[in-house]
């Protein structure tokens, strides 16, 4: 741990165990270790230890020039693999324990019923995945991958496969952040497969009619039907092992991610490494690596979940709106994959900010969760030093009702618009929106110092929208108070390392570096030779090897 972690300088690890497993031994190597002794131990062998040092220290000053093109690319393969391990070890939260078995075994007749109540409520465009409970999150992620994956006649190994990469994408998401975690990528789900049934590319879970084969108008025909699975997929794993604060604070902060992926686009691309590591690692592969079917999926998955960045929506909505002039030229020239791309890319971005037009309840509990996830940010970059956006700040003037409408006008309005336009089926969000911007309007003129409860009478009930099954047209009715999940305790807010969910915080402190007037701020990844990376003021000596600059030492790590 103390060599993936980069915590030691001028250290020759050596590593001495029991075991002669050739995966624990390349294992060790690839993490950094420089030989691989077997125990036990004869004296002969330990009196020629220090030619290891020598020959390590030897070989990093030396400009290695030798070896074939093929050895030397294993060689970087090997490394590559080594550091897409160590980002995803280090971003995600620890491995769980148990395996399966996290789905409760019913008898068959509460298993059925229990399934059909499920699909009744994914069918819906009022789905409040905060109502559900982990394992109801898990079964609705389940129903609806098992009905694509038949549908499309795709294959897994095993159910136990489909549960165990699913289940392994639900422990990737920091389950302390208050917006971006799992409930929020099933949210997601559930909006990209409304949209999928709304615009007949797969059929809904109760289907009354449905041609496999039949015409789709266009444009809905650009897209083929194992589009369904990719977009379902982005939409489970768009998040993936999310920090829980915007790339704009990974760039501010010199993060090391945001390093690698040259500012742009960072957690995104974090994202899309992530998931597909974690098909690779449970073998979720319904196409075989390095077949066209998979180069397909792969592409349309990264596109997908990359243009899942805010940064980039004022771009989009325009592509959208060219597309549609395209369309509607006479003298158009059909490029198909260009324009599916685009189609593909409405599809996740309205998904993706689909909570805003889902009835007022909904939408507000979305809000509630959304606003403190951005103040736990911007108490995090008060404590750093740095800028506080106003709409992070904890104290500042923006309220909840202020921050929903200004996200309507100028995000949310403008691409569901121009999507409507596009597909006619998803119009219906435009009233949910128009619906939820008037109810915001009224709790911010009502607020009285409080915009999380909107009343439209005196007696004090609570209205709600409430949508039909049938035509997805919004409709304020007085209703039942729902249980909305209210903004984290006072506790979450105190651990700003734990609001950052785990995200390495703990293990390479912030550092703060006072070479300049303005304040800056890095982030120690591996820490390898930096002098001015200083331990957290509760963190040991004993944590931490301290060596002499010109002196190297020799590690003998044994495992049991």
């Amino acid at each position: 741990e103390e060599i993936s972690l980069g915590k030691l300088n001028h250290v020759i690890p050596i590593v001495c165990s029991w075991k002669d497993s050739t995966e624990t031994m390349l294992d060790c190597m690839n993490k950094g270790a420089v030989d691989y002794l077997l125990k036990p131990i004869r004296l002969e062998v330990a009196k020629t230890m220090f030619l290891r040092m020598y020959r390590s220290d030897y070989s990093k000053s030396s400009i290695r020039c030798s070896g074939s093109l093929e050895q030397r690319l294993q060689k970087v393969s090997m490394k590559d693999k080594w550091l897409e391990e160590t980002i995803f070890d280090y971003y995600t939260p620890p491995k769980p324990s148990m395996s399966v078995g996290y789905i409760t075994r019913l008898n068959p007749a509460a298993e059925l019923e229990k399934t059909n109540s499920l699909k009744r409520k994914l069918s819906v465009w009022e789905f409040n995945a905060h109502d559900l409970t982990e394992e109801d999150q898990l079964r609705c992620v389940v129903i609806i991958f098992e009905h694509v994956l038949e549908y499309n006649g795709l294959r897994v190994s095993s159910t136990n496969q489909l549960h165990q990469f699913i289940f392994a994408i639900m422990k990737c998401y920091h389950n302390t952040n208050p917006y971006h975690n799992f409930i929020h990528a099933v949210d997601v789900l559930q909006a990209m497969f409304h949209f999928l049934c709304k615009i007949d590319l797969i059929p809904s879970l109760f289907p009354s009619r449905f041609e496999k084969n039949r015409q789709r108008c266009f444009p809905d025909n650009l897209l083929k039907s194992t589009d369904a699975f990719a977009l379902l997929l982005a939409s489970i794993g768009h998040d993936v092992g999310h920090p829980g604060v915007s790339n704009n604070f990974l760039i501010q902060s010199q993060t090391p991610l945001a390093q690698i992926y040259n500012d742009t686009s960072v957690l995104e691309s974090f994202h899309a490494m992530t998931l597909f590591n974690l098909m690779r690692k449970h073998d979720f592969m319904v196409y075989n690596p390095g077949t066209t079917e998979y180069a397909e999926l792969r592409k349309t998955v990264v596109n997908a979940i990359l243009a899942t960045d805010m940064d980039l929506h004022e771009e989009y909505v325009v592509g959208i709106n060219e597309q549609i002039k395209r369309f509607q030229s006479s003298d158009y020239e059909l490029k198909a994959d260009k324009e599916r791309k685009i189609i593909i890319g409405a599809l996740i971005k309205c998904a993706d900010i689909s909570n805003v037009a889902r009835p007022y309840h909904i939408a507000e509990s979305w809000s509630n969760v959304l606003m403190e996830e951005f103040r736990c940010q911007g108490d995090l970059q008060r404590k750093l030093g740095q800028p506080v956006p106003p709409l992070n700040d904890r104290h500042g003037s923006i309220t909840q009702s202020d921050s929903q409408i200004w996200f309507i006008d100028f995000f949310a309005m403008p691409l569901f618009t121009s999507v409507g336009s596009l597909l006619p089926e998803m119009d219906f969000c435009i009233k949910y929106l128009e619906t939820n911007k008037t109810s915001w309007q009224k709790c911010k003129e009502n607020a009285n110092g409080n915009d999380r409860s909107l009343r439209h009478n005196s007696s004090g009930n609570d209205s709600a929208v409430i949508v039909s099954p049938t035509d997805d047209s919004p409709t304020i009715v007085t209703a039942p108070a729902k249980n909305v999940p209210e903004a984290p305790s006072e506790d979450l807010r105190s651990n700003l390392d734990e609001a950052l969910s785990n995200a390495g915080t703990s293990e390479a402190p912030l550092v703060q570096s006072n070479q300049s007037k303005q304040q800056t701020f890095s982030w120690p990844f591996f820490a390898r030779s930096k002098s001015q990376a200083v331990p957290s003021a509760n963190q040991h000596d004993n944590n931490l090897i301290q060596q002499n600059d010109r002196e190297s030492s020799i590690l003998c790590c044994s495992i049991q």
